[in-house]
């Protein structure tokens, strides 16, 4: 009789840790703003570097109770390396989150290098089982080559970058650079935002966009009981390159009609959505400017950390008609 109520204790205390693992449920946060990044490479790192980025995300109204946000940004790449090389050859990925829970959504994705639109395709992660996950691609521009699609025999839990950190979804593109010169990247998109309410509790379920919840300790919010827009940056994949970004800066701008005043944002780093086993302190600068018309961030070095940046619905005029009585 001891001997079954041992077992019978031991099994279900083996079961219940395999089940019950405490997470934190909350606002989730899209990552749909990014540094494009790079991915599938050989052995040897190209160095190629980011010379710059010039990004601007002006929001403006959406339906009803949506916030959209259209965004626009150049980024130059130099290849930096020996002139007996030929160039490389590779993908680079705009690393996006969120999508899956409906806060957020990405339209009219484009991208040119050098004034060219380069085959594109938005590629995730598809969940088979909990053993199991395939990389699955949606056309965005013309076809990948081959060597370039995901291995259908594979099983990958996310877009692999060259520091290691992976992603479940990402935009990618083929790319090719000429040792000496510079390539001129071109981005530009629309968003759409959905309000949430600042909610935290614990659960033992575990369910897909778990990684998407804003950690509590990354808030930086004084309205508490207010509806927020949350999005993300992503700064540390433009650390994947060679050597520190040289110079970035992020504006964030909003259409008049909106009535917002850039001192009701508020801003701070955010835990990475992607996984970084090797993570160090690259010790990235960040200097903000904020004025009534514009909101600023300038970067350099190799940041990490992402962004969050947190926008109270009181602070915008949608348009909507006043509460009845």
């Amino acid at each position: 009789m001891f001997v079954l109520t041992s077992f019978f204790i031991v099994s279900c205390t083996n079961s219940f840790a395999d089940v019950a693992v405490l997470h934190e449920k909350g606002p989730t946060s899209g990552s749909i703003f990014s540094n494009p990044g790079i991915t599938n490479v050989p052995d040897s790192i190209p160095k190629i570097q980011m010379k710059s980025a010039d990004v601007t995300i002006r929001l403006r109204r959406g339906e009803v109770n949506q916030l959209a946000a259209d965004c626009d940004a150049d980024f130059l790449l130099e290849d930096d390396g020996p002139p007996s090389v030929n160039g490389h050859e590779y993908l680079t990925a705009f690393p996006v989150s969120g999508l899956s829970t409906k806060i957020v959504s990405i339209s009219n994705f484009s991208v040119t290098v050098d004034g060219q639109q380069p085959a594109t395709v938005f590629r995730r992660t598809i969940v088979v089982s909990k053993w199991q996950a395939h990389l699955e691609d949606t056309a965005v521009f013309g076809q990948l080559e081959a060597r370039f699609q995901p291995d259908s025999n594979k099983g990958d839990w996310g877009i692999t970058l060259a520091d290691k950190s992976v992603y479940r979804g990402a935009y990618v593109w083929e790319q090719k650079t000429t040792p000496g010169k510079i390539a001129r990247v071109h981005v530009k998109y629309s968003v759409i935002l959905l309000p949430q309410s600042i909610h935290y509790s614990k659960t033992y379920v575990r369910s897909e966009g778990d990684s998407e919840v804003i950690p509590f300790r990354d808030l930086n919010i004084d309205k508490w009981n207010d509806q927020y827009y949350f999005f993300d940056y992503v700064l540390m994949s433009g650390s994947t390159w060679d050597g520190p970004i040289g110079h970035e800066t992020i504006t964030l701008t909003a259409d008049p009609s909106l009535h917002l005043s850039m001192f009701a944002t508020e801003d701070g780093p955010r835990s990475p959505v992607g996984y970084h086993p090797q993570k160090t302190d690259f010790g990235g600068q960040i200097g903000m400017t904020p004025m009534q018309e514009y909101r600023k961030w300038e970067i350099s070095g190799k940041p990490d950390w992402d962004l969050l940046i947190s926008i109270p619905a009181s602070a915008i005029d949608l348009g909507l008609p006043a509460p009845s009585k």
